[in-house]
């Protein structure tokens, strides 16, 4: 099971990385109906202490987590309680859950429990409590994972920090909800880029942030003051409950800002509009005689628990997880179920040929949900054509992350072959130390015979001069790491290649 963090060594290393995602509950928004009991037997009511306007600090820890122990030795929690909290100005909340549902209760004040730590209550006067499902509630992967909850329900991990920052933090914090009816926009969730000719998919996080039951928004995109997609939202929203909400659809012909705004009446227009912008996808090349898209993979050691999915057309859902049911998918390009590749696979690669030119798109999954990067802050996901430069996919997110980009082909790396020359041979094949280049100019021409890595870059040059004719020349490859490379013979009537392997 990934990152259930019980080597204390992956622990240590992690509670230092700083290019690890947030782990905060899902959209961002804490649910409803949450209480925890402390050591001494007293609830602490998450949604009566947010409703009387002060923001809670919890420190989700476990006990057996050195870092967890070090930072809980700076005092910085506590002096945040005795300074803010009941004691002090009573202006905010601090508790601390051992999280690890596998910890019982007894280890929190037991000095002996565990050699990275003590008792936690020493020193301490803010409640202890031992919880099993907060790890669930904020999808924790880490410890220890350190959020502020503000009144308006939204969560931020504000980390490792000192009571100064902490307190400044809370100073940010917006107010309960205190109007009746007021829907409130949090998040563009629209799709960011769009291919060439198409479309681009409208949504946002609609959260009801009203006193009352919100059951009905409209919600419009406007270019400039242009309304262009409109949706009537019907619905039942409970106070601060949120629902990601599609609107339509747009064609921009480039990269446009748009408004996404409520224009039904409430009685706060202050949280009713926010911005999109959607630009053109990238373009990836590739070779008419090769039509392959590969997926390179540098990822965390767990990739028994990552998936993905390319295939043309328009994205189909936003439901990452979904997909792996297989259920939005019809004919897939390529399709790596999660599961598939055993722990600690090293980087992979997935080549895949494709059919059409125009919109593709990889949806990447990972099952526990906090992206591909745990412990591997140089993690990166990226996607390929045969021989143009790659497109980087974020390999840091928490569930799921999609990249839309558009394939074009072109007749290898510039004309057909056909045109300026033939009988274009390279061996051997696979290389190691020489490859012979063999190939005719049906007319004269420069001719530069180059050898080029899978990431665009020039490793080997032979300038040939003004020839014509059979032509004949060696490469030296003894300097180059083994794997594909591509060998591409240059004139003033364009370019061919082939691709090699060289093996050390």
């Amino acid at each position: 099971m990934k990152k259930t963090i019980q080597l204390f060594a992956i622990v240590v290393a992690l509670a230092f990385t700083t290019t690890i995602s947030a782990q905060i509950p899902d959209n961002g928004i804490w649910p409803a109906g949450q209480s925890y009991t402390d050591l001494n037997g007293v609830v602490h009511d998450i949604d009566a202490i947010l409703d009387s306007g002060k923001p809670v600090f919890i420190d989700a820890f476990a006990d057996w987590c050195g870092p967890c122990w070090s930072y809980h030795q700076t005092h910085a929690l506590e002096n945040l309680h005795t300074q803010y909290g009941p004691g002090g100005t009573d202006e905010l909340v601090v508790l601390g859950i051992e999280s690890d549902p596998a910890t019982p209760a007894s280890a929190i004040t037991n000095p002996n429990s565990h050699p990275a730590s003590g008792d936690w209550s020493n020193g301490i006067t803010y409640p202890l409590i031992n919880d099993n499902t907060i790890a669930s509630v904020i999808n924790q992967a880490y410890y220890p994972t350190i959020i502020m909850i503000c009144p308006d329900r939204m969560v931020t991990e504000v980390g490792q920090a000192s009571t100064t920052n902490l307190y400044n933090r809370s100073k940010t914090c917006a107010s309960s909800s205190s109007h009746a009816v007021d829907p409130r926009l949090i998040e563009n969730t629209s799709v960011k880029d769009f291919c060439e000719g198409g479309e681009a998919g409208m949504s946002v996080l609609l959260q009801n942030f009203g006193t009352t039951p919100l059951t009905s928004a409209q919600i419009e995109v406007f270019e400039g003051t242009t309304s262009v997609a409109t949706k009537n939202w019907t619905g039942n929203l409970a106070t601060y409950e949120v629902e990601d909400v599609y609107i339509g659809s747009v064609a921009p012909s480039a990269q446009t800002t748009y408004s996404i705004e409520i224009t039904s009446t409430n009685d706060d227009t202050a949280n009713d509009k926010i911005a999109a912008v959607i630009k053109p996808a990238s373009v990836l090349e590739v070779g008419i005689t090769h039509k392959e898209l590969s997926v390179v993979l540098n990822v965390d050691q767990y990739t028994s628990e990552i998936g993905m999915v390319l295939d043309e057309g328009d994205l189909p859902s936003t439901d990452y997880m979904g997909i792996y049911n297989n259920a939005s998918i019809s004919n897939p390009i390529g399709y790596v179920k999660m599961g598939t590749y055993p722990d600690n696979a090293g980087i992979i690669t997935e080549t895949w040929s494709v059919n059409d030119e125009g919109c593709h798109y990889i949806v990447l999954v990972d099952k526990y949900g906090d992206g591909y990067t745990f412990n591997k802050p140089t993690a990166s996901v990226r996607v390929k054509g045969w021989h143009t430069a790659s497109l980087p996919v974020s390999a840091s997110f928490e569930k799921g992350t999609h990249r839309i980009f558009e394939v074009k082909f072109t007749g290898e790396l510039g004309v057909n072959d056909e045109e300026f020359a033939s009988n274009f041979k390279t061996y051997p094949n696979p290389a190691n130390n020489i490859v012979n280049v063999e190939f005719e100019l049906n007319t004269q021409s420069e001719a530069i015979v180059s050898i080029v890595n899978t990431v665009g870059q020039t490793v080997a040059v032979n300038n040939l001069g003004n020839v014509s004719g059979t032509q004949t020349t060696q490469m030296d490859v003894s300097g180059l790491d083994s794997g594909m490379y591509i060998v591409k013979i240059k004139t003033t009537n364009g370019e061919q290649t082939k691709r090699i392997s060289i093996i050390k």
